[in-house]
């Protein structure tokens, strides 16, 4: 049977992005040849109960995934049945920076949804990483594409905000064993000269991606037949695309083997060793840095709040002070104890941001580090 697969960041983030529900409807539109669809940025649940009430009819099964405060963004459509769902929200969600970009409110992580085709079971992964700290992310991906693969065929897709040359896309291909179903056609996804919600200082660039394996599989075997671009370019009859990314296709044949295939179990290599490595050598200088400017910003709004609290003071006071004398300042002095009492809570919330930032990269390279010491070990002949 063919299995026509769909992949696309929708870019849904209110309030910034534009023509959200016009854009999801064209979108959902032009679904009707696809088998199951992975869709990214779906950030508000009523946009997916607005496409899971437009695709009903074609696609019967569907799943969102709640993470964080926004959410994570992903959703599922699948024409057969979802037999099983797992999801990982990410443990690190970005540094003291990302709170202006919103990234340590929204719920990043990984979905898996097994789903029953007539001809078996497949492992379909779809993701969303967070550009300034995919190596933490990418590897928890990792991690759990591993826990959760199971014995079906695997398609694993997403925006992994990861290009080609990036040390996380790496743990896919070497350390999964997963195929890139793009490789031999590397077309740029995301920040298009042509596109016009492309900020102009950005360039073209490749982070969007679509892995497949069947290689774990005793029974059934997926293979790639075709691929391409999809939903690109202008909306016809329009003058904007359907999202700042393009989105990708992939066509396989999924056939049950004519011989059981005896799974074989992916070797720790020295290439996937060194994919740790450099993996683990890059969340400890970006721990450094997000430690550093953790304790800048906090130092910095203390000493904002010393002032505030220092003025509310005078202005409470104003007898202590004779050029105030004979002002009524209590009502401002008020005002300030609640502002200072706001920047307080809002270091409260930073410290506690980053103890929690601090607390899950230490246990990634904890985890990457393991990994290492296990390959380690079995090369020496020895036990962990």
């Amino acid at each position: 049977m063919k299995l026509k697969v769909l992949s696309l960041n929708v870019w849904g983030l209110h309030y910034l992005a534009e023509k959200i529900r016009d854009r999801l409807n064209h979108i959902a539109n032009e679904l009707h040849s696809y088998h199951i669809v992975g869709l990214q940025e779906v950030w508000s649940k009523d946009d997916f109960n607005f496409l899971k009430d437009k695709l009903k009819k074609d696609f019967p099964y569907s799943h969102y995934f709640h993470s964080g405060i926004v959410g994570s963004g992903l959703c599922v459509f699948s024409r057969y049945q979802i037999v099983e769902v797992l999801s990982h929200s990410f443990r690190v969600t970005g540094g003291i920076g990302d709170f202006t970009d919103g990234e340590v409110f929204v719920g990043k992580g990984v979905l898996c949804c097994r789903i029953k085709t007539p001809e078996g079971s497949i492992a379909f992964f779809n993701t969303h990483a967070n550009p300034k700290c995919r190596e933490s992310q990418m590897f928890e991906c990792y991690q759990f594409v591993q826990c959760a693969r199971g014995t079906d065929p695997i398609i694993l897709c997403g925006d992994f905000n990861t290009k080609p040359s990036h040390t996380p896309y790496h743990l896919f291909t070497k350390c999964l064993g997963l195929k890139d179903a793009f490789l031999d056609l590397p077309l740029d996804t995301c920040d298009l000269t042509t596109n016009i919600y492309t900020v102009k200082t950005m360039t073209p660039k490749r982070i969007d991606y679509i892995f497949y394996t069947d290689d774990n599989c005793p029974s059934h075997g997926l293979t790639l037949e075709g691929k391409a671009l999809a939903l690109s370019g202008s909306i016809l009859g329009m003058d904007y695309p359907y999202s700042d990314h393009e989105g990708l296709e992939a066509t396989f044949a999924l056939e049950r083997r004519k011989e059981q295939h005896c799974p074989v179990p992916i070797p720790m290599t020295e290439e996937c060793v060194a994919v740790f490595r450099n993996l683990s050598g890059t969340i400890k200088e970006k721990k450094k840095r997000y430690d550093y400017s953790s304790k800048q910003v906090v130092g910095s709004w203390v000493v904002l709040t010393s002032l505030v609290l220092v003025f509310a003071v005078v202005m409470n006071h104003p007898t202590l002070f004779s050029f105030l004398a004979g002002y009524h300042l209590g009502w401002v002095g008020s005002a300030f104890t609640g502002l200072a009492g706001a920047i307080a809570m809002v270091i409260a919330f930073v410290l506690f941001s980053a103890v929690q930032l601090k607390s899950a990269m230490e246990t990634n390279i904890l985890e990457i580090n393991t990994l290492i010491r296990v390959h380690s070990s079995r090369q020496d002949g020895g036990e962990l």
